[in-house]
């Protein structure tokens, strides 16, 4: 039902603010872009293949979000919206932009990725998945 997908991503929202905050990529409740930007390079940018597209992604995607409104980013809420949106945006960046080297010609990933060229948020494909 709506109410236990807008549940879920609440949690997830919340989980992703927590875990930015701990690790100082949040501070005074704003993005802290170089601090976010490198943490992703050095985790999910450590294969050289990955790196170009890791930057481009955090690049894009802190773009994006600095165009959205900020009563939009700060709505009521109990936890962050802008680590949570910049996560699932990376994510499906990097998902869609796959060096080829890296990536898995099979049916279930073209299926994924038709669904995030589509607009599905990424973290709700990886929540669908999970079950």
């Amino acid at each position: 039902s709506a109410n236990t997908t807008g549940n879920a991503e609440e949690i997830y929202k919340c989980i992703t603010d927590c875990t930015a905050k701990e690790l100082g990529l949040v501070k005074n409740n704003a993005v802290d872009k170089d601090a976010f930007k490198q943490l992703l390079v050095k985790t999910l940018g450590k294969e050289a293949d990955f790196k170009p597209v890791v930057e481009k992604a955090f690049e894009d995607c802190h773009q994006k979000m600095s165009k959205i409104p900020e009563h939009e980013l700060l709505k009521p809420a109990t936890c962050g919206f802008a680590p949570y949106y910049l996560m699932n945006c990376v994510e499906s960046e990097i998902f869609k932009n796959c060096p080829a080297s890296k990536w898995t010609d099979s049916a279930d990933c073209s299926e994924l990725k038709g669904k995030i060229n589509n607009g599905c948020p990424f973290m709700a494909i990886v929540k669908d998945e999970a079950k």
